[in-house]
Order: structure tokens, then sequence, then C-alpha cells
């Protein structure tokens, strides 16, 4: 190799400041869903029954509802260990949900 090293301060002067690039994950990345052609936004996008789907109207009911936006949560005392209940309330409304 001719010339400064990639390192020396006269490559630095030369070339701007040293750069680092970060190495690419060798294999499957972490997180990521090797069945991505078929599962996928754009074809979960209006299927009633797709989980993306089921998200968007979880957050339209959040962005429609102040209680479950900024409200105080409530678990009410119960003894059945066949049901789940909360309350939530804000100074507009109360929600009470829940589930057996």
């Amino acid at each position: 190799m001719t010339g400064p090293s990639p390192t020396s301060s006269s490559a630095r002067r030369c070339n701007g400041p040293a750069r680092r690039t970060p190495a690419l994950p060798r294999g499957p990345v972490a997180g990521c869903q090797l069945d991505y052609s078929e599962v996928n936004v754009e074809d979960q996008t209006g299927e009633s029954t797709s989980l993306l789907e089921h998200y968007r109207k979880l957050i339209q009911l959040r962005n429609e509802h102040s209680a479950l936006r900024v409200g105080e949560t409530y678990v009410p005392n119960s003894d059945s260990s066949k049901l789940v209940a909360y309350l939530r309330a804000s100074e507009e409304e109360t929600i009470l949900s829940s589930s057996t």
C-alpha cells in the first residue's frame, strides 16, 4: 500500500473525518420474519382478520376515548378466577373492560 495509512492524520485531512460503517449482520436479522413475502402491510391492509387491522382498530379506539389515553386505571376486586376486568376513567368518561 502506498500513501498515508487510512487512520493517519494526513489521510483524515485529505479525505475528511474517518467514518465507521457498521458491519451488516450475517444470516437472518434478529426479529425479521422469514415469511415477510406472505405476511406484510400490503397484504394485511383492508383484511378484517389481520393483526395489522386489529391494531389499527385499537389505536382508533384509544384516539376516540380520553379515558383510554389519559384516564386512571382501576382494578376492581374479584373472587373469580375466570374474569378479568378493569376501569379506565377520565374527567369526560369511564370505560369498563372485561373478559372471561
